[in-house]
């Protein structure tokens, strides 16, 4: 459901306040799944979680920017504010990777999780950037059982090297990413290491000032490398272990520019709750009340409301990407100081300075190491975008209040 207008405006208040007060520092997150993996380790319990909130507001919404002011001895965020200056909201550019093994032509799945897409991409903010890729590719689906050469690999990199539909405007794609999944039907195994390696590797060279991310949906639990059992030699050779998948994702988002993973368990997804859950740790978007030593930071979708579930999960992912990030602007001559930054929020005639959380579940956080771009978490997010009008303001020149 598109969010109705959004109202944001931009406060700049460059008067001397106080200095003091540190930004805080991102955990690091471990390898993803953990024990029982050649090179895998647990993940931790702390880690940056991403925030869903429900539908998207209009793209670039213009608001005002307050730059300069006089404070007047006063400790106070509002007595930094002054002349206003035009400002905008950045829609994120977003990379579905679609699980369609074979396991997803039980139960309804497929169906259910293409209707689910279908109801996302309609109300999704058409400014939104999003691509598809599926994987297997279906290439080699046709492997016969006695080419040992070929069943040795033949699933773990028939992955598209440029997603099925390339990342772009939704008003551009939404109608080949319908098409796509339309003609596309469950086959093979669930080779989601390089499917993840190679949606990395795009959106890490994608031309874009958006912040980037890879959405993946699946079922199952990845396709590994199963080692020589009697005269059978190992299998999956390039299919990777836990550790690589751990270790791809965490690298993906600490990279510049950074690349955070969102991560959807269809059913049949629950023996890899722990793979799941640690992917979307190490992706940086661990779910609000999701936690790692409950395997729940990814998104689990239960059978019961699969598809009702799922497109609500995918529309409120699609509306906090693109309705809460905000580039911080520099005025002309001018540096701005990362630890003199607050964020206000009007919603509902309440307003709220709101908190920097570099846990990223109930307040504001930096996007990346530039400290260019925030996004906003939790509650405020979801005030933003319930289609109320919002005001979101940020003040700098004052120290930032920090949870």
């Amino acid at each position: 459901m598109r969010a109705a207008f959004l109202a944001m405006s931009l406060v700049l208040g460059l008067a001397a306040c106080s200095s003091a007060g540190g930004a805080g520092a991102e955990p690091e997150p471990t390898g993803a799944g953990g024990s029982g993996a050649t090179g895998g380790t647990s993940a931790g319990e702390s880690g940056a979680g991403g925030e869903a909130g429900s539908g998207g507001g209009a793209s670039g919404s213009a608001g005002s920017v307050q730059v300069g002011g006089n404070n007047a001895g006063g400790s106070g965020i509002k007595e930094c504010q002054s002349k206003e200056t035009p400002g905008k909201r950045i829609p994120a550019a977003l990379l579905i990777v679609l699980d369609r093994s074979g396991s997803m032509s039980d139960a309804g799945k497929w169906p259910a999780a293409t209707g689910a897409l279908n109801q996302m991409l309609n109300a999704a903010d058409p400014e939104l950037a999003m691509g598809l890729v599926r994987f297997p590719e279906g290439t080699n689906s046709g492997c016969p059982l006695t080419d040992i050469v070929c069943q040795t690999n033949y699933e773990c990199t028939d992955i598209k090297d440029i997603p099925n539909v390339p990342v772009g405007p939704l008003k551009e794609t939404g109608a080949q990413i319908q098409n796509l999944i339309a003609t596309t039907k469950p086959n093979g195994g669930t080779p989601t290491l390089w499917a993840l390696r190679k949606a990395y590797k795009y959106m890490s060279e994608l031309e874009t000032d958006s912040e980037r991310f890879v959405l993946l949906v699946t079922d199952g639990v990845p396709t590994f490398l199963t080692p020589p059992i009697g005269p059978f030699p190992e299998m999956g050779v390039n299919c990777g272990n836990k550790g690589e998948l751990g270790t791809a994702t965490s690298d993906a988002r600490k990279a510049n520019p950074p690349v955070r993973t969102f991560v959807i368990g269809a059913p049949g997804s629950e023996d890899g709750l722990e793979i799941l859950s640690g992917l979307a740790l190490n992706g940086g978007t661990c779910r609000p009340g999701g936690s790692h030593s409950s395997y729940t930071c990814h998104y689990q979708i239960g059978a019961a409301n699969f598809e009702q579930d799922l497109a609500a999960t995918l529309t409120q992912i699609a509306g906090s990407v693109s309705s809460c990030t905000y580039a911080v602007p520099v005025p002309s001559g001018e540096e701005v100081n990362p630890d003199l930054v607050n964020v206000i929020v009007t919603a509902g005639g309440s307003e709220t300075t709101i908190v920097k959380d570099t846990s990223q579940q109930d307040g504001w956080d930096y996007t990346d190491e530039s400290k260019t771009k925030i996004q906003i978490f939790g509650p405020q997010c979801e005030a933003i975008n319930k289609g109320t009008e919002a005001t979101v303001k940020i003040a700098l020149g004052c120290q930032t209040k920090v949870k």
